[in-house]
Parts: C-alpha cells; sequence; structure tokens
C-alpha cells in the first residue's frame, strides 16, 4: 500500500463515529453474547452466556471439527479430529490422537485442564475430554464427540 493511500484511510478512520465502547482493559473479560451454533447458527438464534459450561463445550466441539489453517485469523485454530481418524492406526497412534485433541482443547482460555481419550466401537471413534474449566464456578463437564461415516456429533455431560 502506498503512503498517500495509507494516508487516504487513516483520515477517513478518523472521521468515523465510533457505535460501541470499548471495553475497560481493568474489566473481566467480557465475551458478549455467543449464539447457539453447533454444526448450524440456531433458526431462532437463541444465545447463550459465553461464561456457561454449554458455550464452552460448543467451542470446544468446534475446535475439534474445524481443521488447522481454516480461519484466516487464527491460523493455529482447530485440530481435524475427522481427518486424523480417517486413516489405519495402531493403539499408539489413538494415544497421540487424545493428546494433540487435549493440547487443541487446553488453547481455550477458558479451560484449565483437558483430558482426552480416544475409544473405538467398531467404525464409530469416541473422544471424551474431561474439562476442567478455569472460572471454579463452572462445574467440570465432560465433552464426548463421536466420529462416524466421516461426521462429527456431539455430547456433553454435566458433572454432578
Amino acid at each position: 500500500m502506498t503512503p498517500d493511500a495509507q494516508a487516504f484511510i487513516d483520515a477517513e478512520i478518523a472521521t468515523l463515529t465510533q457505535l460501541a465502547r470499548t471495553p475497560d482493559a481493568g474489566a473481566a473479560l467480557a465475551y458478549g453474547v455467543d449464539l447457539v451454533c453447533i454444526d448450524d447458527i440456531d433458526p431462532r438464534l437463541v444465545e447463550l452466556d459465553p461464561n456457561s459450561a454449554a458455550s464452552m463445550a460448543q467451542d470446544l466441539y468446534h475446535r475439534l471439527a474445524t481443521p488447522r489453517g481454516q480461519l484466516p485469523d487464527d491460523p493455529n485454530y482447530g485440530y481435524d479430529l475427522v481427518g486424523a481418524l480417517h486413516r489405519a492406526m495402531t493403539p499408539s497412534d489413538r494415544a497421540s490422537i487424545a493428546g494433540s485433541a487435549s493440547l487443541e482443547l487446553g488453547k481455550d482460555d477458558r479451560v484449565a485442564r483437558a483430558d482426552c481419550t480416544l475409544t473405538q466401537d467398531g467404525d464409530t471413534f469416541t473422544l471424551s475430554a474431561e474439562i476442567t474449566p478455569e472460572d471454579d464456578t463452572i462445574a467440570p463437564f465432560a465433552l464426548i464427540v463421536a466420529v462416524t461415516d466421516g461426521a462429527t456429533l456431539l455430547s456433553t455431560t454435566l458433572a454432578p
């Protein structure tokens, strides 16, 4: 970009009126709201509290269902669980996949710990993750992702 073009863009941006306030740096992390969107956006645009186990489960599921490099603004986001399982594997390969999934889930700043195990029953693989949130007001929960026929299915179990 030429210096003249950058100067023009900067001048135009300076004339804009800010419509939303910038959150205070000292305030608690304000994530706003999150829409329910497991595999597609909810047609009623149902909202979730982003600091809830349900929202965390949805977001963690997306981390496992999104191939790495698919988000242009976050090239290190995601783990292609379907792609990882779509090949012949040894027991050590399965353990490696569970470990990689644990590392990916741990990238979410709301997760204190994610312990994953991978099991196989016929043509279905099940990744079970015990999630311990950073926020101790959110109870630990189980995130269960079943992979069958090249598709992923999400299930969560909130701890008592």
